[in-house]
């Protein structure tokens, strides 16, 4: 009989069925553990860090088949040689052999730091060696070694945040082709900790629609936030943020008790004046921060202060940042220099060495040693004064932001972005107050776009990336790994395929068309004038809705393991060749991210509303909407999307024509993002791309992520996303990389792991080469000899991009010639 720990409300529930314990959260993440005996007790072990669910038993053996990396560390004594950790980047038999990427760690610290110690080297360790500060690398051979007697807690990152804690002496082996067993010579009592790394807002607080209301608001959203050290940078210490509804009726925002006695206090108050554009902009760094948000109608300035303006008067800290245009681009700076170099310093630690970029902030002379202990005021104010050189230089750009329209009905929004990690700034309105105005003298808007200041906003912004952060190579992805997304007005939405953005309406079929032809028009890297030229060329957008973000809490509830793909065809022209290529296309995936695909012909209106109700992780519908974008074109007539009794499908792909409006009204009905805007149908375009977005979601990518490497593969638009363009099925902490190799002048071949966060915690390195270990957001160069071309392809378990076309790992060593 299965033994279940839950409750209606858990994040995590936790199962034992015979001898497999099983944890799976709300959005269907999973982790199994093989069990040799198991007695349940009610005595658990305590972790110092958050978990969502643990349960203790006694046993004699555990098994896990390792995905990325498990760190054995010994809590009860500090000593030399007490520690024993093993790194593990393998995984042969579960699809992930481990070369792809290191993941973030967590709190775990040493799991980021010095990996590459032992990186090459064949170690087997026997019963009670010395292995002081040593990380184990699976990779080189099998292990094998054994924990004196003492008190351990092992952690494991992957789909879940797994700990592990006993006390006792144990035996630990892996295999290359085997699970990882951690043994006991009489059965031992266990805990077992699982924490998800997805979250559901618990608390809402009811805002007063005033900028002090507002603020008011803001203040407490950083009660989801566990920890006041630097730690707070990690993912699982960030908690979902109270949900935020305005309520007219209040005459002062209301906080529930619970929020407002759990609301740190850190000294820190965020001062800026009473508009919302400047309280949207300012909510990501008082929400990383925990600053106290005031409005200068209700904070005192002193005669030499002006806001907008961070302070801890305690401490002498005032901090003002610049007004207007630039005040956006500031306050994205100080969270940018504050959340990495808080990840940086939660790694310190005596004996290990951290990512590259911590190395070179200390050869540039930023001294962070002195930083774990103090207080986050405390923090800010060593970060500030640390010159703006190198540490602009060194640390990558922030790769998620948000325009957002200020208005009243997208307060609701912020705690979903906040939650992601977004830096938000206001589109120009039509007094010109706002920020992020794009220069006039500037032509890098393209076509009718120049006259709709929020979408000329996206794509300017994202011109100004350095050329340190560009790299030697003119990678075309590269440059596209930053997500930008648009928030439309609701209270100014238009019909038509129109929505707005405090200004003019925007067309969407008309931001597909500009996109293409800005796109294919760029020339990546040649030279300061041709970036200046660049558009969508530089960031992944989208156009979002506030009922995306509701909808995918609502999507939540209803997640299970397993992926399921529905691929429609719903126009005559496609021949059934084509059909079954790509259906065989989803199907085809490699165990680890293998859907279940099911394929619908020809559907009448009451086949395909039976689709949407019955529900889909993606739909692919290839056909036709009607000649007035209002529904679905099927063989007894059209069936209107926003008629749809049910709608469970969470992200699609509409290859037709006429089918932004269609995208919009799924949103409203249900469904979380989509891609839509197609010029050409399905049947005129090349059948062997269409899946490219299909394919990239099931390895990983944001849907926006996935929109925008397929456009690079067409050298077109190929449509538009709306919805939340950053959903995807993996946590978004993953970087989810990209391999793209390149030919050198020389006949090298050098390859760029690109990879592609929300969230930008954590760091990331191919595991045969540790010693290029950086932060997510930055792209890491490898030069890889002809000789080296077999095994760099065989320890590569995602997509390569390569000469304009993904290669996926089944289609991998085609490149050995002629690239070797």
């Amino acid at each position: 009989m299965a033994m279940t720990d839950t409750t209606a409300t858990d994040p995590v529930t936790i199962t034992v069925r015979g001898t497999t314990l099983q944890a799976q959260d709300i959005a269907g993440n999973t982790n199994s553990f093989g069990l040799v005996g198991w007695d349940r007790l009610e005595n658990q072990h305590t972790f110092d860090e958050p978990i969502d669910a643990a349960i203790t038993g006694r046993v004699s053996e555990i098994r896990y088949d390792l995905l990325n990396m498990v760190d054995i560390r010994r809590v009860d004594d500090t000593a030399p040689g007490s520690d024993t950790a093993l790194d593990d980047r393998v995984g042969v038999e579960n699809g992930d052999r481990g070369t792809d990427t290191g993941t973030d760690p967590s709190t775990d610290r040493s799991v980021d730091a010095d990996a590459n110690a032992n990186a090459n080297t064949n170690t087997t360790t026997n019963a009670d060696t010395d292995t002081t500060n040593t990380r184990i690398s699976v990779e080189a051979g099998d292990q094998e070694f054994s924990l004196r007697n003492g008190a351990y807690v092992c952690r494991f990152d992957s789909n879940l945040f797994v700990r592990l804690r006993f006390d006792a002496p144990a035996s630990v082996k892996n295999r290359c082709r085997g699970p990882l067993t951690i043994s006991f010579e009489h059965p031992t009592r266990v805990t077992f900790g699982f924490k998800s790394p997805v979250d559901y807002p618990r608390e809402k607080i009811k805002v007063r629609p005033t900028p002090d209301g507002i603020a008011t608001a803001l203040s407490h959203l950083s009660v989801s936030i566990e920890t006041t050290t630097e730690d707070r940078a990690h993912r699982n210490y960030r908690g979902y943020p109270p949900l935020l509804e305005i309520d007219p009726a209040v005459t002062d925002t209301h906080v529930p008790p619970a929020v407002r006695e759990e609301t740190p206090d850190t000294e820190l108050e965020l001062v800026v004046p009473p508009d919302r554009s400047a309280l949207f902009i300012a909510a990501p760094l008082a929400y990383y921060l925990s600053a106290r948000v005031r409005t200068t109608a209700q904070a005192t300035l002193d005669e030499d202060e002006s806001a907008p303006l961070l302070r801890a008067p305690s401490l002498d800290l005032h901090h003002e940042f610049e007004a207007g245009s630039a005040f956006a681009p500031s306050v994205r700076s100080l969270l940018r220099r504050t959340f990495f170099l808080d990840l940086l310093v939660s790694w310190i630690e005596p004996t290990e060495l951290t990512v590259l970029e911590y190395d070179a902030l200390t050869a540039s002379g930023i001294d962070l040693s002195g930083c774990p202990g103090m207080s986050i005021a405390e923090r800010v104010q060593t970060y500030l004064s640390f010159p703006d050189q190198p540490i602009d230089e060194i640390l990558p750009r922030w790769p998620y932001r948000m325009t957002v329209s200020p208005t009243t009905a997208h307060v609701g929004v912020l705690p979903h972005l906040l939650y992601d990690m977004a830096a938000i700034e206001t589109p120009v309105d039509s007094s010109g107050s706002g920020d992020s105005a794009p220069s006039a003298e500037s032509p890098g808007v393209a076509g009718n776009l120049q006259s709709v200041p929020a979408v000329a906003d996206v794509l300017e912004q994202d011109l100004e990336s350095s050329q340190s952060e560009r790299g030697p190579l003119d990678d075309r992805l590269a440059v596209r790994q930053r997500i930008h997304g648009v928030l439309a007005d609701p209270e100014r939405g238009g019909e038509d395929d129109e929505c707005a953005v405090d200004g003019p309406r925007l067309s969407l079929s008309s931001v597909s068309a500009s996109s293409s032809s800005s796109s294919s028009a760029s020339a990546f890297g040649s030279s300061s004038e041709s970036q200046s030229h660049q558009s969508t060329a530089n960031c992944s957008p989208f156009v979002a809705h506030p009922e995306a973000y509701e909808n995918r809490l609502s999507d939540l509830e209803q997640q299970s393991d397993e992926r399921r793909v529905v691929v429609i065809f719903a126009t005559e022209h496609i021949p059934e060749s084509a059909r079954e290529h790509i259906v065989d296309t989803y199907r085809r995936r490699s165990d680890a991210v293998s859907p279940r695909v099911e394929r619908v012909d020809d559907p009448t209106r009451v086949e395909l509303a039976d689709v949407f109700a019955a529900g889909a992780d993606f739909l692919h519908y290839i056909g036709d909407c009607d000649d007035d974008g209002v529904g679905f074109a099927c063989t007894d007539g059209v069936l209107s999307s926003s008629a749809l009794p049910t709608n469970e499908v969470g992200l699609f792909q509409l290859d037709a024509t006429n089918a932004v409006g269609v995208a919009r009204k799924l949103i409203e009905t249900g469904s979380i993002a989509g891609v839509a805007g197609y010029q050409t149908a399905a049947s005129e375009r090349d059948i062997t791309v269409t899946t490219t977005v299909g394919e990239l979601l099931l390895y990983g990518q944001s849907l926006a992520t996935a929109h925008t490497c397929a456009t690079v593969q067409t050298n077109s638009s190929g449509g538009v996303v709306v919805g939340d363009g950053t959903h995807r099925f993996v946590a978004k902490w993953q970087p989810s990389e990209i391999q793209s190799l390149q030919e050198t002048d020389g006949g090298a071949i050098r390859g760029l792991s690109v990879p592609f966060p929300v969230d930008p915690v954590g760091a990331h390195w191919r595991g045969s080469r540790p010693e290029h270990k950086r932060l997510i957001p930055a792209t890491i160069t490898h030069e890889v000899a002809p000789a080296e071309l077999n095994e760099y392809i065989t320890n590569t378990v995602r997509p390569i991009y390569y000469n304009g076309e993904f290669y996926w790992p089944e289609e991998q060593k085609q490149l050995l010639y002629p690239m070797s």
